[in-house]
């Protein structure tokens, strides 16, 4: 089978535009009456102008029978001449003559007729009155013969007056050219009146909404279309705006449903990185729990004899010391692969604070950090895993006394009508824009290796994400990293329990 090429929507329904339908379907067979109706009128009107224009030759020849007659009963040759030469002021006659009964010309006013002997004393014996069109010098006449009677009313004569055909064929040409030339016109200004009406009734406004399609089409989703024209007009308007509101309701909920989606797959798939590192997890614990305590438990005892050499105690702290790193390894693995069973109560913002400040002030010690504390919350209540906000919020300290060795760490809390923020500001190097989406993942560390876990930050976002809340990253005005904690007060987590 050969291919079909492909045509598009526009193609295949693209159809011939309304004012040229209106043209075709209503103004030409309009016309087309119109026309047939004026050939009509127009033969009849020829008719009755032609039956006009032979009745006024036969007035003229009634109106002469009389004089002529009683001229011919008379025998005078004069009176006939006077009498026909009365015609000359009537510029309908072309020519009058007069013939007796036997077809011979007696008197004539005009050119000289071509008469038919035989036409004459048929005329002069039957008496009746008729008309004829006939040919007089190479000119084309209609003539009419009238009999002429004597004082006994026998017929005496006959009476012809003729009058040029060119004449009625140049009426009735100018007649046609005039109404012709008037249908003519109507037809025009019918085309222009469809035309002009369709724009103004219908076709502007059309091609304000198709242009407002257009512009949906190109992108402009919020565009709407303006309201305007005939009740039909503004009803397809209206159609066209709410199908495009429900298009873009549509729209949204799709984005919706994908971004939900999304995060149903992404929470799958953290779910399943927690469960594997839980596995995992709880399998060093046991492998290397017991072996670590033991090493750990030589080493301390070993340090207490103090007649070791300082190179042997020193590498035996060492030793301590790395056993030490090892255990809080394991543990944070058991920390953030478990499930946590809480039991949620009512928590004061500022006692987490202090908590946190007091956990640390080894590490900020050891490390020449200065930890402040900026508590604007005092009072503030939320009702999540009061050990896991700990927790939490002590990683996120610790990881920025890391970052900002020597330098300052602040931590601040503040309170909303609906949500608690705790705040950790560092004068460290800062996390850069570009891997900000990925600190929160496990394993994920900018630290040098052996320093960092990349659990710290993955744990605090599990953590606060559980209690309904978020972890954001930011630059501090303090030029390092601020993270900010976003959890629910305690009135809004009542109002959204109470509501699920």
């Amino acid at each position: 089978m050969g291919h079909v090429p492909h045509r598009t929507l526009r193609q295949r329904r693209q159809g011939p535009r309304l004012r040229v339908v209106l043209l075709l379907y209503v103004v030409a067979p309009l016309a087309a009456v119109v026309w047939v109706g004026w050939f009509v009128t127009l033969t009849r009107v020829e008719e009755l102008t032609e039956r006009r224009m032979q009745e006024e030759i036969e007035l003229v020849a009634r109106a002469l029978s009389l004089p002529l007659s009683r001229a011919l009963d008379q025998g005078s040759a004069s009176q006939l001449r006077l009498s026909l030469q009365a015609t000359e002021g009537i510029n309908r006659v072309y020519g009058a003559y007069v013939y007796g009964v036997d077809g011979n010309l007696i008197a004539s006013f005009g050119i000289p007729p071509q008469p038919d002997d035989r036409q004459i004393p048929e005329i002069a014996a039957v008496g009746d009155r008729t008309g004829e069109y006939g040919e007089v010098a190479g000119r084309r006449i209609y003539s009419y013969f009238v009999p002429l009677t004597d004082a006994g009313g026998r017929i005496a004569g006959v009476l012809e007056v003729t009058r040029r055909r060119s004449e009625f064929d140049e009426y009735i040409a100018e007649l046609r050219t005039q109404t012709a030339a008037a249908l003519a016109g109507f037809t025009v200004i019918l085309v222009g009146l469809v035309w002009w009406g369709h724009h103004r009734t219908l076709g502007r406004h059309v091609e304000r909404l198709a242009t407002d399609m257009a512009r949906v089409r190109e992108g402009d989703r919020q565009h709407r279309a303006e309201l305007g024209g005939f009740h039909e007009i503004s009803t397809l308007g209206a159609s066209l705006n709410t199908m495009l509101d429900g298009i873009e309701r549509s729209q949204r909920q799709l984005d919706e449903q994908r971004e939900a989606h999304a995060a149903l797959k992404n929470r799958l798939h953290r779910t399943e990185t927690l469960v594997a590192i839980g596995g995992l997890a709880a399998g060093v614990a046991h492998e290397l729990g017991t072996p670590l305590s033991v090493v750990h438990g030589r080493a301390q005892r070993l340090l207490r004899d103090t007649s070791l050499p300082d190179g042997t105690a020193r590498h035996l702290r060492e030793i301590r010391d790395q056993v030490h790193r090892m255990e809080t390894i394991v543990r944070q693995l058991l920390d953030f692969g478990k499930q946590r069973s809480t039991d949620p109560h009512l928590t004061n913002v500022a006692d987490v604070i202090e908590r946190v400040a007091s956990s640390v002030a080894d590490l900020a010690a050891s490390t020449g950090v200065a930890v402040t504390l900026d508590v604007a919350a005092d009072g503030a209540r939320v009702l999540p895993d009061p050990e896991g906000l700990d927790l939490a919020v002590d990683n996120l300290v610790r990881n920025a006394i890391q970052a900002a060795p020597g330098g300052a760490v602040v931590l601040r809390a503040s309170a909303l009508p609906d949500a608690v923020h705790i705040i950790v500001d560092d004068n460290g190097p800062g996390v850069p824009v570009a891997i900000r989406a990925q600190v929160f993942d496990p394993f994920f560390t900018t630290k040098p290796a052996g320093q960092g876990t990349g659990l710290g930050l993955a744990l605090a976002q599990r953590l606060i994400s559980d209690m309904g809340g978020t972890v954001d990253v930011d630059t501090s005005p303090l030029g390092g990293a601020r993270f900010t904690v976003t959890v629910p007060s305690a009135r809004t987590h009542m109002a959204q329990q109470d509501h699920a």
